[in-house]
C-alpha cells in the first residue's frame, strides 16, 4: 500500500517486486504521486513490477488525476484501475488532450469506479445522503478505452451515457451501471442503442433507481427501430424491470443468471419512510402476473443453463401459476430468490405453499 500520508513507509522492498500484484494508494500529497513513495521515485519502480495487475485508489483526497494514470501505466501489465470515491465528491474532470498525448497504449482493461453511499438503514431523521455528483471526471479516459475496455462500472448518474452510445466497445463483456438519480428524459431508447455497440456482453448489470416520470427499468421498447443482438450474455441483473421490455425475448438460452429484482426493497417506498420518500422517486413493483409475462418472453424453453433466478413482485391471482412455470422452465436452479409482497388486503400468506 503507497500511503501518500506516510510515503516514507510506503516503499516496497525490492525484493518484492517480482511479486507485487496489487497496489493501493491512499492519502494525500502535495507532491506527485511519482514521489510519494520512500525515498525512491515511484515513475522508476513501477516498470519492474511486472505482475502488478491491479491498481486502488482508495480515499486518495486530491482525486486521480490524469498525471496520476499517466504514471500508474507505466507499470507494464496493470489491466485494473478501481477508484473508490465519497458520493457527493466533485472533481475537476481529466483532460482528453492529455489523454490523446499519451505515446503509449494503456493496458487498463477494466475500471471500477466505486463511490460510497450509506445504506438506507444508516441513515437518521436529521441527516440525508449528499447529492450525486452529476459527472464523472474519469470520463474522458473511459471513453479515450472504447476499443480495449473489458469491464466497466460506474454510477449511472455519472455515466456519459451521449457519448458512449455514439462508440464502439467491441471487447466490453460487463456494464454495471448502478445508484440512483437517473432520468432519461424523453429518450427510452438510449440503453438500447447503447447495448447496440456492445456486441460481446456477457455481464448485464442495471441496478438503478430513476428520477422523472420513469419508475421501471426499460432496455429495449417494443417500438425499437433497430435490433439489438444479446446473444453472448450470461448473467443479467435488472431491478424493477418493465414488462413491456422486449429484452427478454432476446435472452439467450445458455443463459446462467437472471435477477430482477428490488433494490433497494421495495418495503421502504411501502411503509412511506420518510428516508426514502425525500431522496428517491417511488417505484413501480411488478405484480406476479407481470413477471410472468416476462418469463414467457424467454424463447428457449426449458433453460437448462439457467442456474440463479431471483424475483420480487407483489402477489395476484397468478402468483402460483408464476412458481409453477418457473419449475418448469428452469430444471437446473441452484438458487431461487423470491421477494413476495402481500396483495392488498392480504392479511396472511401461506409460505408453505409458495415454496412447495
Amino acid at each position: 500500500m503507497i500511503n501518500c500520508n506516510a510515503s516514507w513507509t510506503s516503499e516496497p522492498p525490492p525484493v518484492s517486486w517480482p511479486y507485487v500484484r496489487t497496489m493501493h494508494i491512499a492519502g494525500s500529497s502535495s507532491r506527485s504521486l511519482g514521489f510519494a513513495c520512500g525515498q525512491s521515485d515511484l515513475r522508476d519502480i513501477l516498470p519492474r513490477l511486472t505482475a502488478l495487475n491491479k491498481i486502488r485508489f482508495e480515499n486518495y483526497y486530491s482525486g486521480v488525476k490524469w498525471s496520476d494514470v499517466r504514471i500508474v501505466s507505466t507499470a507494464p501489465n496493470v489491466r485494473v484501475l478501481e477508484i473508490v470515491e465519497p458520493w457527493s465528491l466533485q472533481r475537476v474532470k481529466i483532460s482528453s488532450d492529455g489523454i490523446s498525448s499519451i505515446s503509449t497504449p494503456l493496458t487498463i482493461r477494466e475500471i471500477i469506479y466505486t463511490v460510497d453511499c450509506p445504506r438506507i438503514s444508516e441513515w437518521s431523521s436529521n441527516w440525508r445522503p449528499d447529492p450525486v455528483a452529476r459527472q464523472c471526471y474519469i470520463s474522458p479516459l473511459i471513453l479515450s478505452l472504447h476499443e480495449t475496455l473489458e469491464v466497466l462500472h460506474i454510477p449511472i448518474a455519472m455515466a456519459p451515457l451521449t457519448e458512449m452510445e455514439t462508440k464502439g466497445w467491441p471487447h466490453l463483456r460487463e456494464l454495471k451501471l448502478y445508484g440512483e438519480s437517473y432520468d432519461n428524459g424523453e429518450d427510452p431508447t438510449v440503453f438500447a442503442r447503447l447495448c447496440a455497440k456492445i456486441p460481446r456482453l456477457r455481464v448485464l448489470d442495471f441496478c438503478f433507481l430513476h428520477r422523472g416520470r420513469t419508475a421501471q427499468t426499460l432496455i429495449c421498447p417494443s417500438n425499437l427501430p433497430f435490433s439489438v443482438s444479446f446473444e453472448h450474455l450470461e448473467s443479467v441483473d435488472i431491478c424493477y424491470p418493465d414488462p413491456s421490455d422486449t429484452l427478454y425475448s432476446h435472452l439467450p438460452s445458455h443463459l446462467r443468471h437472471l435477477h430482477l429484482v428490488d433494490r433497494p426493497r421495495y418495503y421502504y417506498f411501502q411503509e412511506g419512510d420518510p428516508r426514502v420518500r425525500d431522496n428517491y422517486t417511488s417505484q413501480t413493483l411488478g405484480t406476479a402476473t407481470d413477471i410472468l409475462a416476462i418469463l414467457k418472453k424467454l424463447r428457449s424453453t426449458p433453460f437448462l443453463s439457467l442456474e440463479s433466478l431471483g424475483i420480487a413482485f407483489q402477489a395476484d391471482v397468478q402468483e402460483s401459476a408464476l412458481l409453477a412455470y418457473i419449475t418448469a422452465i428452469f430444471p437446473n436452479l441452484h438458487f431461487l430468490q423470491i421477494h413476495r409482497y402481500r396483495c392488498e388486503g392480504e392479511t396472511t400468506a401461506d409460505m408453505e405453499s409458495v415454496v412447495v
